[in-house]
């Protein structure tokens, strides 16, 4: 009998490499999502050492003061904006890598159950030769 062979391995491996390159597209998403949190951590301590220095200087000292603050509120929403943003690409991202991993699976369902079925067509052949054989030397 012949070889075991699914017609459809060159799309069961283009999936495989579809699904490592979509990982890799979430992990950057990842770390672009750890950057702007540590980007947001950043603002918020520099928002609290503002605060802390709240209590001590000058008029001309308070009026730079608002500002900055008025400066950092900016920033916290530019940042909250692209945090949003950012979240809404990864599961954008998650969402197409589990797609991508449900074709992949129902190919490997595909052909394992082809290989079930010509192992069972192998294992009948062999069967039916080995009876043959057995009548042949009767």
């Amino acid at each position: 009998m012949k070889r075991f062979s699914f017609s459809l391995d060159r799309v069961r491996v283009w999936r495989q490499e579809q699904i490592q390159m979509e990982d890799m597209r979430l992990a950057n998403l990842r770390v672009s999502l750890h950057a702007i949190l540590e980007e947001r951590k950043h603002v918020l301590a520099e928002r609290s050492q503002a605060e802390a220095s709240t209590d001590r200087g000058c008029p001309a000292e308070m009026i730079q003061l608002a500002h900055f603050r008025q400066h950092l509120a900016q920033r916290e929403q530019a940042i909250a904006t692209r945090e949003k943003e950012q979240r809404s690409l990864l599961e954008a991202q998650r969402a197409r890598l589990l797609e991508v991993r449900r074709q992949y699976e129902l190919l490997q369902q595909l052909r394992q159950k082809q290989f079930v079925a010509w192992r069972a067509a192998s294992d009948k052949e062999q069967e039916d030769f080995a009876a043959e054989l057995f009548l042949a030397r009767r």
